[in-house]
């Protein structure tokens, strides 16, 4: 049965259905998306996407940052739906597939008998052999649907994820002199990103690469010939957008070992549509002071 479970065979799938809100998804304190906004949707938005990279063995700490927005279209009724599972097999099940599922929640506003309304949680748990789910737990937030509300989520992986060596990094505070030095590595990464050199890209983003590679269970050529050549090959139709910190910031993140700039400046255009492609990079400094690519 163990050799079932490959990680070239195997994805942990997260369905996401959000009505009226918006919410903010986080592994290791790490977004899953786009780290200057969360996931919004005024009617309803459902998605479904493999998240083996946000993972390693052992236990994780997802968390569900969330909030709603009242509707005055009664069809429209805000909530959150999340289901998380290990999947094996060549095709992806669709989202209204049955399927194994570890942890299945629902979070929505319900009127209270004092007349008010507070976020209701609906959850469902299983086990599976290479995935296991705990509660999901309120940590943040005054209940309120129309407040941010964090809800955390214990995941226990038994697939052979690589370990995150950034969580093995420096803690960071942030300071003027960590900004401005993190805005140097920014814009010498993308100095090399947009001269769209395979070689040269491939050798600069090498441990981010052999990460995500291994956590898909794809050698790192291959990974890299399907999520980056598209962009920043040396044939694709994405140009590099000109290099700007103006109105970025430092944040920190993975609990104070990583470091962004927000908005992160590290973006691609479409020649002809209405396309930007953003690389989510993060930086990490090693023991001996050095910056790293978050891997």
């Amino acid at each position: 049965m163990a050799e079932e479970f490959t990680l070239r065979n195997t994805a942990i799938l997260m369905d996401l259905s959000i009505t009226s809100g918006a919410v903010d998804v986080r592994v290791e304190d790490v977004p899953l998306f786009d780290p200057t906004a969360p996931i919004t949707a005024s009617q309803t938005l459902d998605t479904q996407f493999p998240i083996n990279q946000a993972f390693h063995s052992g236990e994780n700490t997802m968390t569900f940052r969330v909030r709603f927005t009242p509707s005055s279209d009664p069809v429209v009724v805000p909530s959150l739906k999340v289901a998380i599972g290990a999947y094996t097999g060549v095709n992806w099940p669709s989202i209204d597939e049955n399927r194994p599922l570890v942890s299945d929640f629902e979070l929505k506003p319900v009127l209270t008998p004092e007349g008010r309304y507070l976020v209701e949680v609906k959850e469902r748990h299983s086990e599976q052999e290479v995935l296991q789910a705990g509660e999901l737990t309120h940590i943040s937030g005054d209940g309120l649907p129309e407040s941010w509300n964090t809800y955390q989520l214990r995941l226990n992986v038994a697939l052979p994820l690589p370990e995150f060596a950034w969580q093995q990094g420096q803690s960071l505070s942030a300071t003027p002199g960590i900004e401005q030095s993190l805005k140097d590595e920014y814009q010498r990464l993308f100095h090399i990103l947009a001269q769209k050199d395979s070689a040269l890209y491939r050798q600069a983003l090498w441990p981010f690469l052999s990460h995500m590679s291994a956590a898909q269970g794809l050698d790192t050529e291959t990974y890299t010939a399907m999520s980056l050549d598209p962009v920043i090959g040396p044939q694709s139709d994405y140009d590099p957008v000109p290099y700007s910190a103006v109105e970025s910031h430092l944040e920190l993140f993975g609990e104070g070992r990583l470091a962004a700039l927000v908005p992160i400046p590290l973006k691609f255009r479409h020649r002809a549509w209405d396309d930007e492609a953003t690389f989510f990079i993060y930086f990490w400094k090693d023991q001996s002071g050095q910056w790293q690519i978050i891997h």
